[in-house]
């Protein structure tokens, strides 16, 4: 396979010194890889640079196994058992929380591993930080072109998978129950979550399964499409500046000349001429800051690698023993609400494998079944030896598990530190964790009437409103670590719309760095604002809107 998809080194820092490329995009994620499959896809020479190489050749929940058992306790997946063995080493400075994520990488990034879930950014989110040329054009535009490009199509995004696949009442049954518990939170609709997949019953059709980015470029790189290269084990070190001899004003008085790459396994560095070519860091939020640094950038903005922000998160799972044979059917609910002051997305599953059943993050926090009241009518209880019956049995049980996501504003005195270190240095501390006693209650009382209304619309024979466990709160849910799904934001943040002065951060509405001609980011670092939503379908919006702008289509 490398000698069919691997690029000659030499015969590429020769093209760029002849001007061959149009675009020089580095790495290739959801920023990225989206973006040069775009550019590509109009007819625009694009040199992709990506500092690993070909791990996978699909998003790893494609992968094929022998059996799959719904509501699982052990992640089928194994997304997440891949993501921690095979992520690079960031290293956080004394006073820094623990940080569990890092970059990956290989050709589609992070992508290859999650990005599964996909709720836009919620309108109130985007319009109070973000610029509103950005928050118009992916209201109006870009998210269900998004959503069509990570669906591969196959989805009505007001109708999203399972509709049509699962029984209608029971999914009707579910969302009243949650939207009766959540009616004190200023809650928006109970939808059913959107996912970046495409599953199919057609004869002799194989699905096209879950989205990553790798599966285009790979397209791309079997057919030899010749608006694409892709120069792998290449690792960007910086890139070189200079006085741009055409500029007008100060928005482009400086102008990429060339990056500096080191090969894997070479001590020696390369250049790749940009010779009129834009240049696109996307690299990720740690790694492009990393870059941005090395490259002076911070002379010229002193909020480059600065606040550097990931929401805080929260998460509980339940195990319910069935009174039926067969298990509930699978369902993933979410919806934005109010809580502790703040819009944070809450997301219900019920025998949803995918992520919070099978997470090792995440432990059960009660294993539940059914006893009968004085009345004689079945009430819901704790089980003794729930664990041990769970290991015995877990086929018998339905899982259920709840997700809070907070947002959470940039903090600049978290950053990436231009240590000079072989692997990234952060700073990285959350200011609002919501770990107080009170926070923590009010997240007690939401998970509990959450856990009622789910076991409520999975098991038909328990009640859920009279006495026993149903009236106690449930375990405090749990605050998972820093970087654990690969949300960090905002090294590299476009201009705040609500302040004064009109360039108030790295990038533009357009992505482009201030002071630069031919320098753009697209990666989780522009963002302004960690939202509360997944931000891999905001991303992918971007990069759309980015090669529109780039290259307008005719």
């Amino acid at each position: 396979m490398a000698k069919f998809l691997d690029t000659d080194p030499d015969v590429v820092r020769k093209i760029s010194e002849n001007g061959g490329y149009e675009y020089i995009i580095v790495g290739s994620g959801f920023g990225g890889g989206v973006l040069a499959n775009q550019l590509a896809g109009r007819g625009k020479r694009v040199l992709l640079v990506e500092r690993g190489g070909l791990e996978f050749s699909t998003h790893v929940c494609n992968t094929a196994r022998p059996s799959f058992a719904r509501g699982k306790d052990n992640s089928p997946e194994g997304n997440e058992t891949i993501y921690n063995n095979l992520k690079s080493w960031v290293q956080p400075v004394a006073g820094s929380e623990p940080y569990v994520g890092g970059p990956l990488y290989c050709l589609g990034g992070r992508s290859v591993v999650w990005g599964l879930w996909i709720p836009p950014t919620p309108d109130k989110t985007l319009h109070e930080h973000f610029p509103e040329a950005i928050a118009r054009d992916l209201q109006s535009r870009y998210f269900r072109k998004a959503f069509d490009l990570v669906t591969n199509g196959s989805q009505d995004p007001d109708t999203p998978y399972p509709e049509g696949q699962v029984g209608q009442a029971f999914i009707n049954k579910a969302k009243g129950k949650v939207t009766q518990a959540v009616q004190f939170y200023e809650a928006s609709e109970v939808v059913i979550g959107p996912t970046a997949t495409e599953f199919t019953a057609d004869v002799y059709r194989f699905p096209q399964g879950a989205y990553s980015t790798v599966e285009h470029l790979l397209n791309r790189l079997y057919s030899r499409d010749p608006n694409l290269t892709v120069l792998m084990h290449a690792e960007v070190l910086d890139f070189e500046h200079i006085e741009n001899p055409s500029s007008k004003d100060d928005e482009d008085k400086k102008l990429v000349s060339a990056l500096n790459v080191r090969l894997t396994g070479s001590d020696s560095t390369m250049k790749i001429f940009a010779k009129g070519a834009q240049v696109i860091l996307s690299a990720g939020t740690i790694c492009t800051a990393q870059i941005a640094l090395n490259s002076g950038l911070q002379a010229h903005n002193d909020l480059v690698g600065k606040g550097l922000s990931e929401h805080a998160v929260y998460a509980a799972r339940y195990a319910m023993q069935r009174s039926a044979r067969e298990p509930t059917a699978p369902l993933l609910l979410q919806t934005l609400i109010n809580i502790n002051d703040t819009s944070a997305l809450l997301t219900v599953t019920i025998n949803y494998n995918f992520l919070l059943a099978g997470s090792t993050h995440t432990p059960i926090h009660q294993y539940l079944g059914s006893g009968l009241q004085r009345s004689g009518k079945p009430r819901l209880i704790e089980l003794e030896d729930g664990e041990l019956i769970f290991r015995r049995n877990g086929n018998s049980f339905d899982t259920i598990a709840i997700l809070i996501e907070y947002g959470a504003p940039l903090d600049d005195r978290n950053m990436v530190l231009n240590t000079g270190a072989p692997h990234p240095v952060i700073r990285f501390k959350r200011e609002h964790t919501y770990n107080d006693e009170d926070s923590l209650i009010n997240m007690q009382i939401l998970t509990t009437r959450i856990r009622n209304a789910a076991v409520a619309a999975a098991q038909v024979k328990v009640d859920t409103t009279g006495s026993g466990i149903s009236t106690e709160l449930t375990p405090r849910p749990d605050l998972l670590g820093c970087g654990i799904y690969a949300h960090e934001v905002g090294t590299m943040r476009m201009d705040n719309p609500n302040a004064g002065n009109p360039i108030t951060g790295v990038v533009d509405e357009d992505l482009k760095v201030h002071g630069f001609s031919n320098l753009h980011v697209c990666d989780l670092s522009v963002f302004p604002y960690s939202v509360e939503s997944n931000p891999s379908i905001t991303l992918a919006a971007l990069s759309l809107r980015l090669a529109e702008h780039l290259s307008p289509n005719k």
